[in-house]
């Protein structure tokens, strides 16, 4: 797992406050909908937005939400869970606290 291909974590989640880590984009199951798995990606990278498109089994609109460049609040329920946009103050190096960040989950 690197951040330049995009996956940046992701894990099992078993309900008891362990998780399985997965390793690579492989690792990660066909059907993400089936269980609790949590996905940190970097929506820059192609292979991040390959899996979303092709692999996730999100939603297209959940998907294509992810993805988007721009993004309001919001919070849409789906079938298999929720989509939820929000906005955080920018603590990055060299930014302005008022030039929100999207938070997407």
């Amino acid at each position: 797992m690197s951040e330049e291909d995009g996956l940046i974590s992701a894990y099992r989640l078993n309900g008891d406050g362990s998780g399985e880590r997965f390793e690579s984009w492989t690792d990660l199951p066909a059907d993400t909908t089936s269980g609790n798995v949590w996905v940190h990606i970097d929506r820059s990278a192609p292979a991040a937005q390959q899996w979303l498109k092709n692999r996730s089994n999100l939603h297209h609109l959940a998907w294509q939400a992810l993805l988007a460049e721009e993004t309001r609040p919001r919070c849409l329920p789906f079938e298999h869970g929720i989509l939820l946009n929000l906005r955080g103050v920018n603590l990055n190096p060299e930014s302005e606290p008022e030039d929100m960040v999207s938070i997407r989950i």
